[in-house]
C-alpha cells in the first residue's frame, strides 16, 4: 500500500450546496489530512446539435445567449472550485495536496466520475447521498446511485451528517469481501485516529429446526466467526493499531442485519461503517451485496464505506 502522503481522493461536486457539505465533512474528516484531494467537476457545455442551430442568421441572438450562459457556468463552477479550495485549506490541508478538475461532460455525469475514480490512481471516492424519498430503499440522487453500483473496484465513502468521531465499525462475515474491507481500514486509516469494532450480525436461524439443531449450528457459527476475528486482529495490529485500540462483537438472533448494523452505530455513537460490497458467506449463504446497499439507506446520518 502508498505511503499516506500519496494516497489520493476523488471528490466529485456539482457546484451545489451539498457539495459543499461534503467539502466541510472532509475538511473535518481527520483520515483525509495530509491526503490528496481531487475536487471533480463535471461541466455540462452547450451540446454540439444546438450550436449548429445557431449558425442560422435569423437566430444569432440565441448563440449569443448560449455562449453567454456557457460562459457563466464556467466562471460558476471556477468560483465554487475556489470556495471549496479555501475550506479544505481552512481544514489545514497543504495547499500542494488540493487540486482542482473541471472536466467538459464526455460519456455522462457519473460515468465520467467512474471513469476517472478507476483509472486515475485514486485510493478511495468520496461522495454524499443527494436525498431521498418517504419510500425506503429508493435513492433520488440518481449520481449516486450509480456511484453505489458502478465503483466496483474503488473504495467509496458516502459521508453522512453526523460530525466524525473516532469510532469505526467494521460489518464481519467470513467472505472474502468482509476480509477486503478490514484490510483496507488497515492499510487507510490512521491509527492515531481511531477505535474500531469488529461487529457481526447472526440471523435468527430458529425456523423450522429443533433446538439442539439450533444450538449446534451457532456454536459452529461462533467457532467459525471467532477464527475470522482472529486474523483480523491480527492484520489490524500488524498495520499499526493496539489490541485494546480492537473490539469484537457478535449479536445473535437478529431479524434484521442491516438493522441491527445501524442500531448498534447509533448507540455506541460510531460515525463510520466498512462494509464489503458484495460476498457470499460460508456459514449460510446469503448475498453480502443486498446488506451492504439497504446499510446505505438505513444508516442514513452515517458514513458508510464501500469497499
Amino acid at each position: 500500500m502508498p505511503d499516506k502522503l500519496t494516497k489520493k481522493i476523488l471528490v466529485p461536486v456539482d457546484g451545489s450546496n451539498r457539495s459543499l457539505e461534503t467539502v466541510h465533512f472532509i475538511a473535518g474528516y481527520p483520515h483525509f489530512k495530509e491526503m490528496e484531494v481531487v475536487l471533480f467537476h463535471v461541466f455540462h457545455e452547450i451540446p454540439e446539435y444546438q450550436w449548429d442551430m445557431c449558425k442560422d442568421p435569423l437566430i444569432g441572438e440565441t448563440r449569443r445567449e448560449l455562449e453567454a450562459w456557457e460562459r457563466e457556468n464556467r466562471k460558476d463552477a471556477e468560483a465554487f472550485m475556489a470556495q471549496a479550495e479555501s475550506i479544505l485549506q481552512n481544514g489545514e490541508f497543504p495547499r500542494e495536496m488540493i487540486k482542482s478538475v473541471i472536466q467538459t461532460r464526455k460519456l455522462g455525469v457519473a460515468r465520467d466520475i467512474i471513469k476517472e475514480a478507476k483509472t486515475g490512481g485514486y485510493t478511495a471516492v468520496v461522495a454524499r447521498r443527494r436525498g431521498y424519498s418517504n419510500i425506503p430503499e429508493i435513492f433520488l440522487g440518481s449520481v449516486a446511485d450509480k456511484l453505489v453500483n458502478g465503483l466496483e473496484d474503488v473504495p467509496l465513502f458516502l459521508a453522512g451528517r453526523d460530525a466524525p468521531t473516532n469510532k469505526l465499525l467494521i460489518a464481519m462475515d467470513n467472505s472474502v469481501s468482509s476480509v477486503e474491507a478490514a484490510n483496507f481500514v488497515g492499510d487507510f486509516f490512521d491509527p492515531a485516529f481511531v477505535q474500531i469494532t469488529l461487529f457481526h450480525v447472526i440471523r435468527n436461524q430458529s425456523a423450522g429446526i429443533s433446538l439442539a439443531a439450533e444450538e449446534s449450528l451457532n456454536r459452529s457459527h461462533y467457532n467459525l466467526m471467532e477464527e475470522v476475528f482472529l486474523r483480523t486482529r491480527k492484520r489490524l495490529i500488524e498495520a499499526g493499531f493496539s489490541p485494546d485500540q480492537i473490539e469484537e462483537k457478535m449479536e445473535p438472533k437478529a431479524l434484521s442485519r442491516v438493522g441491527t448494523l445501524a442500531r448498534e452505530a447509533e448507540k455506541e455513537e460510531v460515525s463510520t461503517l466498512v462494509i464489503g460490497r458484495k460476498g457470499v458467506s460460508q456459514v449460510r449463504e446469503f448475498f453480502l451485496g443486498r446488506v451492504s446497499k439497504k446499510l446505505v439507506y438505513a444508516a442514513r446520518n452515517k458514513t458508510v464505506c464501500l469497499v
